[in-house]
């Protein structure tokens, strides 16, 4: 634990907040930077910077989600603490996030590899199953959610916004 002013940050906080902040802070930068990178001269409804910006708006959501989380849970843990030496624990889960984040890092270059040679449906479900494997989800219909997903996601971007997704 972390005692920052009288308030105690634990590791579940820090994964809240902190991702939090930071992806509210690199979304409004991309939101700005959109413009200046994704040129347009057409007037229509959906343009190049279309998707970019509905993929921001939903980044700048969940972000701010995640810092009311993390505010919400510091003013719970601010009324009752205690400090614990976690130092055994600590260890073995720093060497399980290392793990986890070399597994998802050779996963998106694995992906990247099988979706340009067999095509980006068979690659979003490899990345989307093996990032559930990866967080050991056992329940099944999680599987299914994430699987239907992807199939519809592909298939709304490709048939209904016309776009070459091969």
């Amino acid at each position: 634990m972390m005692i920052v002013g009288e308030v105690v940050m634990n590791k579940k906080v820090q994964k809240t907040l902190v991702p939090g902040v930071f992806f509210l802070a690199a979304a409004l930068f991309f939101w700005f930077l959109t413009p200046e990178q994704v040129p347009t001269r057409e007037t229509s409804a959906f343009t190049a910077q279309t998707f970019p910006r509905i993929s921001l708006v939903l980044v700048i959501v969940c972000s701010i989600g995640l810092i009311i989380s993390g505010t919400m849970q510091i003013l719970r843990d601010k009324k009752n603490y205690e400090k614990k030496d976690d130092n055994a624990s600590a260890s073995t889960m720093q060497t399980r996030d290392i793990i986890r984040v070399l597994s998802v890092l050779a996963l998106l270059i694995f992906s990247a590899v099988i979706g340009s040679i067999a095509g980006l449906l068979l690659a979003g479900i490899i990345v989307s199953v093996g990032m559930l494997l990866i967080f050991a989800v056992k329940k099944k219909h999680h599987y299914v959610i994430v699987i239907a997903t992807v199939i519809v996601s592909y298939f709304l971007f490709k048939y209904l916004f016309g776009l070459n997704l091969s």
